[in-house]
């Protein structure tokens, strides 16, 4: 599997104070259940990352991670890896709307051409980032 570490973040319950959990070399379940259990406010994002060295796991343009946040029918995916940083899924007819995927702390507001609201195409997303260490052919990205 490509992915070596899934890194995701639990709030309490008023949204203020976290905690991070890093799972080395997760099995495809454990990666599902992260990402079906987001939910924009305890749960609102995941850290998909394609080397176990905490080192290397940073967020800059020299990464490989794809990042998923969000939750009840709004997510936003971004790839970091193959010379590209934090490509977006882009769906331009679904609007310039804005879009909370993350309601908690500090929050995160996109607009709706990058949010995904199906669920599983978000899954099958991760599962093609998870099998290949690429961006998944079926759904459309920015360029």
């Amino acid at each position: 599997m490509h992915v070596k570490c899934l890194e995701h973040v639990e709030y309490g319950p008023n949204g203020w104070g976290y905690e991070s959990h890093k799972k080395r070399h997760p099995s495809w379940d454990e990666i599902e259940l992260a990402i079906r259990r987001l939910d924009r406010f305890l749960f609102p994002y995941v850290f998909l990352w394609a080397t176990e060295d905490v080192k290397e796991q940073v967020l800059d343009d020299g990464g490989d991670y794809l990042n998923v946040m969000g939750g009840e029918g709004a997510y936003w995916i971004a790839g970091s890896f193959n010379g590209y940083f934090e490509r977006r899924v882009d769906y331009p007819e679904q609007g310039e709307g804005r879009v909370e995927v993350w309601t908690s702390d500090q929050g995160m507001t996109t607009l709706e051409r990058h949010v995904l609201h199906d669920l599983e195409a978000v899954i099958r997303t991760v599962r093609y980032y998870c099998d290949h260490g690429d961006f998944d052919p079926a759904i459309r990205w920015q360029v």
